[in-house]
């Protein structure tokens, strides 16, 4: 006596703990079914951890630190005072919180703070500061 849900929904059972490795996808308790689908080995299986080498390391940390060139936004921050602000109209891949952190990477490279004033769209307002006293 099979339920016909059971055909169309996968697997069924009317004993939960005799279902090993399933999940159960629905239940109808007046009649006492339990829906279940199957689970793959793969949703099981743990993760795998290495060690890393020294070199895997450094090579990891080279990429990191090189990676941006911030020529950019040096050449822009040396043209502002402490007390001055800037506005950067992003472009169109550009993204807020990318040019932001380069932004204040270039500023403390020259000793300067950013401080970021509320804008919308598609436009940084920032004000340099000294380091120091931001």
């Amino acid at each position: 006596d099979v339920d016909p849900m059971c055909l169309v929904r996968g697997f069924c059972a009317r004993n939960w703990s005799d279902r090993g490795r399933q999940r159960v996808i629905g239940v109808l308790p007046a009649e006492g079914v339990v829906y279940f689908e199957q689970i793959h080995q793969e949703e099981f299986a743990m993760p795998t951890f290495r060690r890393l080498s020294a070199e895997e390391v450094a090579a990891m940390r080279a990429r990191r630190r090189g990676s941006v060139d911030l020529g950019e936004y040096s050449e822009f921050l040396r043209t502002l005072d402490v007390g001055e602000g800037g506005e950067v109209v992003l472009g169109g891949a550009d993204q807020k919180r990318t040019v932001k952190r380069r932004l204040t990477r270039a500023a403390r490279e020259m000793e300067k703070d950013v401080r970021y004033r509320r804008s919308e769209g598609n436009i940084i307002r920032f004000e340099v500061r000294s380091l120091e006293g931001s």
